[in-house]
């Protein structure tokens, strides 16, 4: 069997802080490419280095993508990559949303609510669908407990609850105001997982999105290439690397998070949505940090995680988006539609709001955001149902 590997990079990293209007995506993104092809696409990375950035010791998104020849040269070198066998990989985390998400687990956790059953840990959907809610009609509570998540205090966590219970039961939810005002007697134990993130791993790397991210990324991974052995596809992948541009923060955290899951008995956990969680890898098999600099396909992922950013980030705060940007917008959401399409076969995971979907969607097809009715989650009351105790 031939052996993989994937180089991987991120972008849009603003540590604790998930509401920074500057950055308001993170993003982790790499490249597989079967081992005996890596030099193929090295060379090509390295002429595209020569011909654009002759003085300059590696390709960087952040200085090529300031100007829009920098775009299109990012561009070409993606479909350059893909013609030698390169495949994107990508994750896209939509900071707002997923502090809505962090609402979700810290007020309607089993052990910190009283109208919570057990049962509700496993149920994803049902989650995704709580937290679409507050995305859409909670923007003070959300901001009040991104506060919190930066500086914890029983106060701030107080503030947030009640805010998202006001908030909840003037958009006409009253039962799940109800079952959020559960975790009413138990801030102080939320305060203490807070906090507990704050040092759980060297340098806060719990306290980022960071890490969940890489998580779900060498999830994503895993499950492809085990799909890959079920299914009739002529790329039996059993033996993979991933390789991480080095980075001084996660430098111990990444390679002992991998380590867990590497090394734990083999387990795959169904969520109530049909998602997966996988423990102990068969295919995803070794983890490594490299320097970017002496790494050609790290300076890819790192072209192709920044450009990504740029483009989310122009599509959330309604920057104009230039047609270099567009071009790479397409091949992007073009990859988002055909996981949706195969998920068993995912190679990307948006973790972002049902509007942030449907904005990415429509550039792809009309060239703008089409503007119409709000999308929003519908339907809140039955999720409730045989869960409050």
């Amino acid at each position: 069997m031939a052996k993989y590997e994937l180089y991987c990079d991120e972008s849009g990293n603003s540590g604790g802080n998930y509401l920074d209007k500057e950055q308001p995506v993170y993003i982790l993104a790499g490249w597989l490419i079967e081992k005996n092809q890596r030099w193929l696409a090295d060379s090509i990375i390295r002429g595209f280095l020569d011909k654009y950035y002759p003085d300059s010791p590696e390709l960087k998104g952040a200085t090529a993508l300031k100007s829009r020849p920098g775009q299109e040269m990012a561009y070409n070198l993606m479909l350059e990559l893909g013609k030698v066998g390169c495949v994107p990989f990508y994750n896209i985390a939509e900071k707002k949303y997923c502090v809505a998400g962090k609402m979700v687990e810290a007020y309607m956790d089993s052990e910190h609510n009283d109208y919570i059953l057990p049962v509700f840990s496993w149920m994803n959907g049902v989650k995704k669908n709580i937290a679409q809610f507050i995305y859409d009609n909670s923007k003070g509570s959300i901001e009040k407990f991104a506060e919190a998540h930066n500086n914890p205090s029983v106060e701030l966590l107080k503030e947030a609850h009640q805010l998202l219970i006001d908030e909840i039961t003037e958009n006409g939810e009253d039962k799940l105001a109800f079952v959020v005002s559960g975790a009413s007697d138990y801030l102080p134990s939320i305060l203490e997982e807070e906090t507990h993130s704050l040092n759980a791993y060297p340098n806060k790397a719990l306290h980022t999105l960071n890490l969940p991210v890489f998580v779900n990324f060498i999830q994503m991974i895993e499950r492809f290439a085990t799909q890959t052995q079920r299914c009739k596809s002529k790329h039996k992948i059993t033996n993979l690397k991933l390789i991480h541009d080095e980075t001084k923060q996660f430098q111990e955290t990444y390679p002992e998070v991998f380590s867990l899951y590497k090394r734990a008995e083999r387990t795959e956990f169904v969520l109530e949505n049909g998602a997966t969680i996988i423990m102990g890898f068969k295919h995803l098999n070794k983890f490594e940090m490299r320097k970017s600099v002496e790494t050609p396909m790290i300076q890819a992922a790192d072209l192709l995680a920044s450009s990504i950013n740029a483009y989310c980030k122009n599509l959330l705060i309604g920057k104009r988006i230039t047609p270099e940007l567009q071009k790479t917008g397409e091949l992007i959401t073009g990859g988002i539609l055909a996981s949706m399409d195969e998920p068993e076969m995912k190679l990307t995971d948006v973790m972002g709001s049902i509007q942030f979907v449907k904005n990415m969607i429509d550039m792809c097809i009309h060239g703008k955001i089409e503007h119409g009715q709000k999308v929003t989650s519908s339907n809140l009351t039955w999720p409730m149902k045989g869960l409050i105790t």
